[in-house]
């Protein structure tokens, strides 16, 4: 049983469930719920291995590696958990699959543990199948559900659940060419406030604003890719092809949405730099917002990212240049 890692180990849930393993009283179905999944799977693991490697075990595995380890993750590009057919032998990586395990008594050790990845996929009929599991807890069996939008699911599952939050850690997102990004992000608001003389720069604006998708998108991919090679360097070798791919979706929409997070702050910081004219910059900042909260929300509902960011910026584009055509008509 290795120590909690750093990324964890200072979460005020890591305190409360070292707290309930030694007093011999945690609860037998939790949700580690988060804004950031990596994290999330990070504490799942820790508290796995302490789980099922206890010091007096003779002899520890990984916790993906262990036999009384039980994986669920949602598959395919639409990253859905199946519910799996009746009847027959129980399909691995389903619902069904993963229930019949854990009816099953431990292998090697005393303890199973079941994890289910982005749980809020779970459509009706397999978080219905796995209600019924909470409602009768197998004995000796620890389940984990791992979600960034925990109202997902279902009331009654989050009911039977105690739940865990581990806060985002504080360090941005890296990517060598996201500085410039935001720069040139920056000369556009600018730009479109300042107000456009001519049709020449109008269409500059518009030039701009495709770059900067086809730049963001470009930071996105690569940023993905990356992420995904740290993810899966130790457990790759324990997932399928789907579990694989799911895995690569929810790595992307999770950059994804740190990059949406990105022109948040931005465009925050840009009218907080501008205080003399926030009345005026105001409302174009709120309607922007509430566009790029929307893109957002439809970007986690499998939208293109492209669509999503050329709804945005189209949108972004008509608040801002409103603020620009004001003023040159006020010093006209």
């Amino acid at each position: 049983m290795n120590a909690w890692p750093d990324t964890v180990a200072t979460a005020p849930a890591v305190a409360v469930l070292d707290r309930a393993l030694g007093n011999g009283r945690l609860a037998h179905s939790l949700i580690f719920q988060g804004d950031n999944f990596a994290l999330l799977e990070t504490a799942a693991l820790a508290l796995a291995d302490r789980l099922l490697n206890p010091a007096d075990t003779p002899q520890t595995y990984p916790p993906l590696k262990h036999p009384d380890f039980i994986a669920l993750r949602p598959e395919g590009k639409m990253r859905q958990i199946k519910i799996g057919e009746s009847g027959g032998g129980a399909e691995e990586n389903t619902m069904r699959g993963f229930l019949s395990r854990i009816d099953l008594t431990p292998q090697v050790g005393r303890h199973k543990v079941g994890v289910v990845f982005e749980a809020d996929r779970m459509n009706p009929a397999t978080s219905n199948a796995f209600l019924k599991t909470l409602e009768e807890p197998p004995r000796d069996t620890t389940l984990i559900l791992l979600t960034t939008h925990p109202y997902s699911l279902l009331a009654t599952i989050r009911s039977r659940c105690l739940h865990f939050r581990f806060p985002a850690a504080a360090t941005p997102l890296v990517h060598p060419d996201l500085p410039a990004w935001l720069e040139l992000h920056r000369e556009w608001l600018q730009k479109l406030t300042e107000g456009v003389s001519d049709k020449k720069g109008a269409a500059v604006q518009v030039f701009t604003l495709y770059a900067l998708i086809a730049r963001f998108e470009r930071i996105l991919d690569e940023t993905a890719a990356t992420t995904l090679k740290q993810e899966t360097a130790a457990s790759k070798e324990a997932m399928t092809d789907d579990e694989l791919e799911a895995l690569e979706a929810g790595i992307s929409v999770g950059v994804r949405q740190s990059l949406l997070a990105q022109i948040e702050f931005a465009t925050r910081a840009f009218v907080a730099d501008q205080a003399e004219n926030a009345a005026v910059l105001r409302p174009p900042f709120i309607g922007a917002i509430r566009k790029l909260e929307e893109c957002a929300g439809l970007l986690r509902a499998n939208l293109s990212t492209t669509a999503a960011l050329e709804e945005y910026f189209l949108t972004a584009l008509r608040l801002w240049a409103q603020v620009g055509i004001a003023r040159r008509a006020g010093a006209a």
